[in-house]
């Protein structure tokens, strides 16, 4: 047999053997439309952790996330639906998760991914009725956290295993101890507000991180010297804590720059503040019982004041002697001579 003859036979041996069997896919549809596209292998490994109903959620979430849920990192799973098994049993080692919103129905509980893919967390966003946040036990990996308008939620000891919180958002929630906070050394930025629960701040002055605090309309809080020791807080959101009366504790915050005080019903006396050695900004517009402002004249570093819709205050002239004062806000007073001052953002200087 010549070469030429070998050659056409290992040529036919190749094409007369057997062709390799096709892949078979699985398509998920609903409402007539393909969601997703998977493999068979995939499709039934996922079978054996998921129901058909969580595939088919699963499905839907891939198509808001442009089919990206097969790549080895996710950025931000979205779940918009009641889906504790599939949360629970989600990624068994298969995929890395780094972000996830949960969005769940009222009475639903929160079961956050397995240890496998909760190791690797970083973002969370919840909207649902939870009454707890142990579901964060295994996410230690977690640096930002947003939890809004969970009316029930009343215990969040569970935050404090989040050793690598950088920026946590609770909003309208129903907690009244913040003290699982103290364990978040690196935490920078936290937003508390509408907790109307709250009455005390117990606990953030452990927070050697915290460099903004935002309070918004804790109307319950009555006692911020929990925040007495804090040695970074230079940005802190009182406004709307009408029963606020005593801020003594603030004046050993000598980081302090921003101060808002706005709509309060019971403050009157500022006269703790002029100690604040980095205090640019103070608003306490709104403020029903305020009468005395001139004391601020003696702050050291104040640039912008805000007392608008402080009716009581009728004589702010010895404000004039605040050298750094630029900008002074007294919209609806009633100056010295009967006029009332329409603006709200008046150019102030004390240059002569």
């Amino acid at each position: 047999m010549g070469p030429r003859q070998s050659a056409d036979k290992r040529k036919n041996n190749v094409v007369s053997g057997p062709k390799p069997p096709r892949a078979e896919f699985v398509v998920i549809e609903a409402d007539g439309k393909s969601l997703l596209t998977l493999s068979k292998p995939i499709y039934e490994r996922l079978m054996r952790f998921l129901s058909a109903r969580d595939i088919a959620h699963l499905a839907l979430a891939c198509k808001l996330a442009n089919n990206k849920l097969w790549k080895s990192e996710i950025d931000c799973f979205d779940v918009q639906f009641p889906l504790s098994n599939l949360l629970a049993n989600f990624s068994k080692g298969y995929w890395k998760l780094t972000g996830m919103n949960v969005k769940l129905l009222d009475g639903e509980v929160l079961v956050l991914p397995s240890d496998a893919a909760a190791g690797t967390l970083k973002k969370l966003r919840v909207k649902c009725q939870l009454i707890n946040l142990n579901g964060l036990t295994d996410c230690k990996e977690l640096q930002a956290l947003i939890v809004t308008w969970c009316r029930g939620l009343v215990d969040i000891s569970g935050i404090q295993s989040c050793v690598n919180l950088r920026s946590a958002s609770l909003i309208g929630c129903a907690f009244t101890d913040v003290s699982p906070f103290s364990r978040c050394d690196m935490l920078h930025t936290l937003d508390l507000s509408n907790s109307e629960e709250l009455r005390n701040l117990d606990g953030l002055g452990s927070c050697k991180s915290l460099r903004s605090l935002r309070l918004h309309n804790c109307g319950g809080l009555v006692d911020v010297s929990g925040l007495s020791s804090s040695t970074s807080l230079t940005n802190l959101n009182l406004s709307g804590c009408m029963n606020l009366e005593n801020i003594s504790p603030l004046s050993t915050i000598s980081s302090l720059q921003i101060l808002n005080l706005s709509n309060n019903l019971v403050l009157t006396d500022l006269s703790r503040l002029i100690v604040l050695p980095v205090l640019v900004n103070l608003d306490v517009s709104s403020n029903r019982e305020l009468k005395e402002v001139n004391v601020l004249a003696e702050c050291p570093a104040l640039e912008v004041l805000n007392i608008s819709c402080c009716f009581r205050v009728t004589d702010w002239s010895e404000l004039s002697r605040c050298s750094t004062l630029r900008t002074l806000s007294t919209g609806g007073l009633v100056a010295p001579e009967g006029r009332v001052s329409l603006s709200y953002s008046t150019a102030y200087s004390t240059k002569a």
